[in-house]
């Protein structure tokens, strides 16, 4: 049987037992709002858990 389970969370200890995770990115200005998807690869996971954690960017994220 197959299952599948959505979850959106701004929690990094949720996060990481993710199969598959996605990043929602809001981009706004003066006259509209678009909201981008993109699927992140193991590395981009990794980067994003750092992110989350530390509420920062990742330096040398290609290291990990």
């Amino acid at each position: 049987e197959y299952q599948q389970i959505i979850v959106v969370t701004h929690l990094p200890q949720v996060a990481q037992f993710a199969s598959t995770h996605f990043l929602i990115d809001k981009i706004a200005n003066k006259h509209s709002t678009e909201i981008m998807v993109s699927q992140l690869d193991k590395k981009a996971h990794k980067v994003e858990l750092g992110r989350m954690l530390g509420g920062k960017t990742v330096i040398n994220a290609l290291t990990l």
